[in-house]
């Protein structure tokens, strides 16, 4: 029992504060069940918030990341821009907006954040001059948010606790959000290949995005939970959730997933001869397993993509996103020299006019922020793991940040507030 009750305990904050946590935390599982009390549970929301001290109330804006898109007052007004400029006030109020850090490890990144955040800030002010485009101006709030709250972590202990308080907060909201959105009905049918229409899980954000913090939540279970029954139990639960999903990318960033806990581990070679024999077993249990309802859309996905690829029809195999990513890149390479390096200050589907959106973040962001943006923000993230590859909270930060950044190849998230928050962590 105190294993379990451990999981409701948030020691990285105390007293008051792990009660306002609590009680923000509580008023979203009410607005999870109900409809017609919405205005006035996110009022409550924001009120438990804005009392809340910094870093509370940065933990209550990382759990909230996975309502933004369900979250709008009914007179039009969005709870995460209310929340955005309540942190970045109190950030303000602080007494600095960037402090450099007495931790080695966020004081070796500390000169690119600034350039980061400058380039980021120059980009936003500019989309909102002239395109009337908001994006801009959300990235420069939550990026001020994630390296002021980072900055002032005084030691590599500090921020393990923090990082351990992310994962806690993010297991929990990703809970009610499934359950907001079994209670709503927000599922979609998608058409599967050889089935026909097939549910896909969608909560609060969409099937592949959802998909991202199942696997966050997992895991918390892998790296921060200690008792093995209750580890295995969070395990099997957020394995099938991605399951149900029925996407592709989150099956695949799920091997890696379970593949880099392994290496945590420190058993290279059983970790490699572990994934040898149950691959082979799972190749000859296949006619078996593949049978099972949970696991049949997804095999049937990935059957048909195979048989795709091997026709040579890589569009079809990737549900139409290669195609996209040509007609994108290829308005790119046509616009001129200074777009190129520097950007357009807008969203690529903005800009193209396509059917639909890019499905790659990756090509948003050159739309966005031009090659040095691009390069900037790969650099920041490669010198940031560098820094990190030896302390003990690499693994569980390393997973967090494959699965959004790799998952960003297949969806369009530039714009969405978990995404800015989390990769700068």
């Amino acid at each position: 029992m105190k294993s379990f009750r451990d999981l409701f305990d948030f020691g990285y904050i105390t007293g008051k504060n792990q009660l306002l946590l609590f009680a923000y935390m509580f008023i979203y599982l009410i607005y999870a069940f109900t409809t017609g009390l919405e205005d006035s549970l996110l009022a409550l929301s924001i009120v438990i918030f804005l009392a809340a001290p910094l870093v509370p109330s940065f933990l209550m804006f990382v759990f909230y990341l996975l309502w933004e898109y369900e979250s709008t007052f009914s007179f039009g007004v969005t709870a995460v821009l209310i929340m955005q400029v309540i942190m970045v006030a109190k950030i303000l109020l602080a007494g600095k907006m960037m402090v450099k850090s007495e931790s080695k490890l966020q004081s070796k990144s500390y000169n690119l954040q600034v350039i980061l955040l400058a380039y980021i800030s120059v980009m936003g002010l500019a989309s909102l001059l002239l395109t009337g485009n908001m994006t801009g101006i959300g990235m420069i709030f939550k990026t001020i948010i994630t390296f002021y709250v980072i900055s002032f972590l005084k030691d590599d202990k500090s921020f393990e606790t923090l990082l351990k308080g992310i994962f806690h907060v993010l297991m929990f909201s990703t809970i009610i959000a499934t359950v907001y959105g079994f209670f709503h009905d927000t599922a979609l049918e998608r058409w599967v290949s050889g089935m026909g229409e097939v549910s896909q899980l969608y909560g609060t954000l969409g099937t592949t995005r959802m998909g991202f913090f199942y696997l966050t939540s997992m895991a918390f279970f892998l790296y921060f939970v200690d008792n093995k029954v209750i580890k295995y139990i969070g395990v099997a639960a957020f394995s099938a959730l991605s399951f149900m999903t029925i996407s592709l990318t989150v099956m695949a960033l799920y091997l890696m997933v379970i593949l880099l806990y392994f290496i945590s581990l420190g058993k290279f070679k059983k970790t490699i001869s572990f994934f040898v024999v149950a691959t082979a077993i799972l190749f000859v249990s296949f006619p078996v397993w593949s049978k099972f309802a949970i696991l049949q859309p997804i095999v049937y996905r990935v059957v048909f993509a195979s048989t795709a690829f091997e026709h040579g029809d890589a569009d079809i195999a990737l549900s139409g996103r290669e195609g996209l990513s040509e007609a994108y890149m290829t308005k790119f390479w046509n616009s001129g020299i200074f777009t190129k390096v520097f950007g357009n200050a807008d969203e690529a589907f903005s800009i193209v006019r396509e059917e639909r959106v890019a499905h790659n973040t990756y090509i948003d962001i050159l739309f966005f922020f031009g090659i040095f943006g691009l390069v900037l923000f790969i650099i920041y993230h490669l010198r940031k793991l560098s820094f990190i590859w030896k302390k003990p909270f690499f693994y569980p930060l390393l997973t967090m940040k494959l699965v959004l950044l790799l998952g960003a190849f297949t969806v369009s998230i530039m714009s969405a507030s978990y995404f800015f928050i989390l990769i700068f962590i």
